[in-house]
């Protein structure tokens, strides 16, 4: 489902917002009824993480009959902070190894406010209702002279008209160096659950305001508000796109796992959170953003720790049975190169979809790449994984 037709659907609760008087224009106080409800919503970001690495399941399956391959802890799994970085709206920030980071990049209705990313915890148990989550958002003004206390005074006036919000607390405070404001407010609009929220706010160089909400089932608040703390803390805002719909190449670049790679802005990234529990790192995953109800294109990536004698010919052995071992057929594999090394690939059918992998080796890991698609869709976007997979670099 397109993020703009989930938001739609709260445009009749953003009546009550147009009456409050600002000296701003209304589209500021549209954001309000943005950030408090479409936030609390269950976004299609809440459906399993791991399918969107459904044509990597057979790395993990490679290891099932290996020996070899030791259960150890890679990646971002041996790591306390991961970085995520999107170029396009000028953000950087460390956030918990185990969350999830989703690009979203989606324009809101008013046409100023934007979607920028969601930080996600992961469900403690199969009775957790709601993951913790961190949302950034931005607004570009129409002008250029909107100041902090002009946006907090309409932001904090427009509470006043949500029903379900009960304000605990508001404060000045700081955001990546700039001035900012603070707000903690309960949430009782979602059935069921009582929502307890932390929001804070900075307007860079009176033109645009970045919007950082932290949401947690209230009980729960208090014990994840430290690293909470540490993530927003640790936010750098850098030069930001004049254009963010303007479709161009970006760069994924992870220190942890040695990869960087282009990938253009119609696809959106994926940072997925993992817990200690093999030796396969699912390092990131793209999906096409265009046409998001009919595609299920998409691409994933991961690494592998090898066994000290691993070799090329040795893994892509395991790797053409394990493909064999999840059903699928039509198998046609061949020699590649990756990142100016050695690699093969493999085409097959899955589950009603057409896949490619390919793989190579440097140094004691495995380097995985995948590519999924329905059969009418695979010739059209398999260019944007070649060109992907051909700006890869491994250091």
């Amino acid at each position: 489902m397109k993020l703009e037709r989930l938001f739609a659907k709260y445009a009749p609760e953003m009546g009550n917002l147009q009456n409050s008087h600002v000296f701003i224009s209304l589209a500021l106080v549209s954001l309000v009824a943005i950030l408090t409800i479409a936030i609390t919503s269950s976004i299609p970001y809440d459906l399993a993480l791991n399918n969107y690495f459904q044509p990597l399941k057979s790395v993990e399956a490679s290891t099932q009959n290996n020996t070899n391959a030791s259960a150890v802890v890679i990646g971002a799994q041996n790591s306390a902070s991961r970085s995520y970085s999107n170029p396009v709206f000028g953000l950087n920030v460390q956030y918990p190894s185990i969350w999830s980071a989703f690009e979203l990049n989606s324009k809101f209705r008013d046409n100023v406010t934007y979607a920028v990313a969601l930080l996600r915890a992961p469900l403690e148990n199969a009775i957790d209702k709601y993951p913790e989550r961190i949302n950034i958002n931005m607004q570009k003004f129409k002008s250029n002279n909107v100041t902090l206390d002009d946006y907090t005074s309409a932001i904090l006036r427009a509470y006043q008209n949500i029903t379900g919000i009960k304000m605990l607390d508001s404060s000045p405070t700081t955001l990546a160096g700039q001035p900012a404001h603070r707000v903690v407010y309960t949430d009782d609009r979602v059935p069921g659950l009582k929502l307890m929220k932390n929001q804070v706010w900075s307007v860079i160089n009176n033109s645009k305001a970045y919007v950082i909400t932290f949401g947690a089932e209230e009980p729960k608040y208090i014990a994840y508000l430290p690293q909470v703390q540490d993530t927003i803390s640790s936010i750098k805002f850098t030069s930001a796109s004049d254009n963010p719909e303007e479709k161009r190449e970006l760069t994924f670049d992870d220190p942890i796992s040695g990869i960087k790679l282009q990938y253009p802005t119609n696809w959106t990234k994926i940072q997925i959170g993992q817990s200690p529990r093999s030796n396969v790192d699912l390092v990131t995953a793209f999906f096409h953003r265009e046409n998001q109800n009919a595609s299920i294109s998409r691409i994933g990536i991961a690494t592998q720790q090898l066994p000290q004698d691993g070799n090329l010919g040795q893994y892509t052995t395991n790797q053409l049975n394990a493909i064999k071992r999840v059903n699928a057929t039509g198998i046609q594999d061949n020699n590649d190169r990756i990142a100016g090394n050695p690699a093969h690939n493999a085409v097959f059918n899955l589950n009603n979809t057409k896949v490619m992998q390919k793989w190579t080796l440097k140094g004691d890991k495995a380097y995985i790449l995948a590519y999924q698609a329905s059969p009418d869709e695979y010739s059209k976007n398999l260019p944007t994984f070649e060109k992907l997979a051909d700006s890869l670099d491994i250091r």
